[in-house]
């Protein structure tokens, strides 16, 4: 009798362990395809209202301009601040237009990336300034535009709370607080120059 209990607990052990290893493996594949699952349903995500859809367009704007600004920067400005800005500017601000396009793209939005004549003039009538007045200038242009684009920012997210689960509200708010720290930046070097000069 013993040797029948034992036998049968042997059994219901193996059975139990075999379950257990099916249960895990299981879990195991959730756990692998979840990611999949959850890049999908954010891909999918296609609820973008027209004032999300009119800050992406000011951000591609903002974007533009500011790597226009940076090569200009780059090529014409007389100290090392300017020129490191600027191509901080370039890198960035490229990096960010890449990512605001794929955004675009998982929401079929047609994102004008042709600098538009508001902006272009930002670009236009700094080109125009040499030396140390190029500087002065552009970070007038630089300042007063990473203020427009944030008062666009603050407006167009402002029903836009950290639960906003979505592609692009997570990006907006990054974004923003990037272009802030740019901002606070920018501020700073135009009242050292300001100061020095």
């Amino acid at each position: 009798m013993k040797r029948i209990l034992l036998a049968a607990f042997a059994i219901t052990a193996a059975t139990l362990a075999s379950c257990t290893s099916d249960s895990n493996n299981n879990q195991q594949d959730a756990a692998t395809t979840n990611p999949e699952e959850q890049t999908t349903s954010a891909a999918s995500d296609t609820t973008l209202t027209e004032d999300k859809k009119e800050l992406m367009q000011t951000i591609a704007q903002h974007t533009l301009l500011e790597i226009e600004l940076g090569k200009l920067a780059v090529a014409k400005g007389s100290t090392d601040n300017v020129k490191q800005y600027g191509q901080q500017a370039i890198d960035n601000y490229t990096k960010q237009l890449n990512e605001l396009q794929e955004i675009a793209r998982g929401y079929k939005v047609d994102l004008n990336v042709t600098l538009e004549d508001t902006y272009r003039k930002y670009a236009e009538d700094l080109g125009k300034k040499q030396g140390v007045e190029f500087d002065k200038e552009y970070w007038k242009n630089v300042t007063d535009a990473q203020k427009k684009a944030l008062n666009a920012y603050e407006k167009q997210l402002k029903d836009v709370t950290e639960a906003d689960g979505t592609a692009f509200g997570i990006w907006a708010r990054t974004s923003e607080k990037e272009l802030r720290a740019r901002y606070e930046q920018a501020l700073a070097h135009q009242l050292e120059l300001k100061n020095r000069t």
